[in-house]
């Protein structure tokens, strides 16, 4: 399909398009159908312990590595298995231990770019009649607009809704970055740039969502985007995000993998620089996006269950009533250090009540000064009848 073709679809419905304010990028198959068995032999399932659902997929290279999205690293549960070979997400295939992640040393969350991480896996995973590797294409390599692709991973059949069991796929086509942008923008002002890290695709009220994290973009049999985000799962009018595998050979053969049919020949790093300014110089990132009820869209997406990208803040402790400090629970250090005790006299008293023989510290002159004493603290005491002498007598 051409890309003017998919354009004008995909702006068609823009017209009738919901707001996009107070929603998330998400990534699931919508608007898909059921994988051919066979069809996808390099996809995985990323679980965070075995038995559990998918929080995220993956594409298997080689024995003993998986590409997945660099979102789907952060904080990577310590149990984290893959499932290979299986079209079901909760069951059959083999299943490979997560023992080491290298997420690309240019990667960042806000905004998300360079969003591909690496997986080493034990035992291997060796090819078989449901597990093959997939194969990279050439270092530097890109799409021209209006290349059909296709998305296949076990993400949400639409937003806010269930998560299948079965693999699903859906064809799209790319769009050029720069329209890509223009189309977004449209519908979120506040979107982050589209760099040259990214693929864009999309196809009328199809898509990934929720779930399809980390999962494989392919043209034919060879890998070329990895799901990273989007804003809303088949919005009218707003392509998809791809991590570009074109430009992330060079990142992936360095951390030990070399899969059929991949680069080889001279390395361009071209696509692996954060995006310039003018004059060349990095420009500084836009504004981080409002999050949370009302806020714009922010990634990543992903599915349920999965760990939180950042940690929680520390919790705070608590006194009886729930307060938080100063008021802290029983057995906490006070805040403020306690005043200082007073000498007391023979008598045990402190001043200016002194027991004993002590000579009064208050003198006849602060005669009618009060105390600060609770209320009826002196009621009923004798009247003392101070005398004072000279102080060569006292002497």
């Amino acid at each position: 399909m051409a890309v003017a073709a998919v354009i004008a679809m995909l702006a068609a419905q823009t017209a009738t398009a919901l707001p996009l304010s107070g929603e998330g990028p998400t990534v699931k198959i919508v608007n898909g159908q059921p994988a051919a068995p066979g069809k996808y032999p390099y996809i995985v399932a990323l679980l965070p312990r075995e038995g559990a659902p998918n929080f995220c997929g993956g594409t298997i290279i080689n024995q003993n590595t998986v590409l997945t999205a660099a979102h789907c690293c952060q904080g990577m549960p310590q149990n984290a298995v893959v499932r290979a070979g299986s079209y079901n997400r909760l069951s059959g295939g083999k299943i490979s231990r997560v023992v080491s992640q290298s997420i690309h040393p240019q990667f960042t969350p806000e905004p998300l770019d360079n969003d591909v991480c690496t997986l080493k896996i034990s035992p291997n995973i060796q090819e078989s009649q449901s597990i093959k590797y997939a194969k990279l294409p050439q270092q530097g390599s890109d799409l021209e607009d209006g290349t059909p692709v296709m998305v296949a991973g076990w993400g949400n059949l639409e937003q806010d809704g269930q998560s299948p069991d079965d693999l699903q796929e859906v064809a799209l086509t790319t769009v050029g970055r720069a329209q890509c942008q223009n189309m977004i923008q449209q519908q979120v002002p506040q979107a982050q740039p589209i760099t040259q890290n990214v693929v864009c695709a999309g196809a009328q009220a199809k898509d990934a969502c929720n779930g399809d994290s980390g999962g494989p973009l392919v043209q034919g049999d060879t890998l070329v985007g990895v799901v990273s985000y989007g804003y809303g799962c088949a919005r009218q009018g707003v392509p998809g995000v791809y991590a570009r595998v074109g430009n992330k050979v060079n990142f992936i053969q360095g951390q030990g993998t070399q899969s059929p049919g991949d680069g080889g020949g001279e390395v361009d790093d071209s696509g692996d620089t954060p995006p310039q300014g003018p004059g060349g110089q990095p420009r500084p990132p836009p504004p981080t996006l409002p999050t949370g009820p009302g806020g714009q869209p922010r990634p990543p997406f992903l599915g349920p269950g999965s760990p939180p990208i950042n940690p929680p803040p520390p919790t705070l402790p608590t006194g009886p009533g729930g307060g938080q400090p100063p008021f802290l629970g029983p057995g906490s250090p006070p805040i403020y250090p306690p005043p200082p005790t007073l000498p007391t006299s023979p008598g045990g008293g402190q001043p200016p009540f002194t027991g004993g023989n002590v000579p009064p510290i208050l003198s006849p002159s602060l005669e009618g000064v009060s105390p600060f004493l609770p209320p009826g603290f002196l009621d009923g005491a004798e009247e003392v009848t101070v005398t004072t002498a000279p102080i060569s007598e006292i002497a």
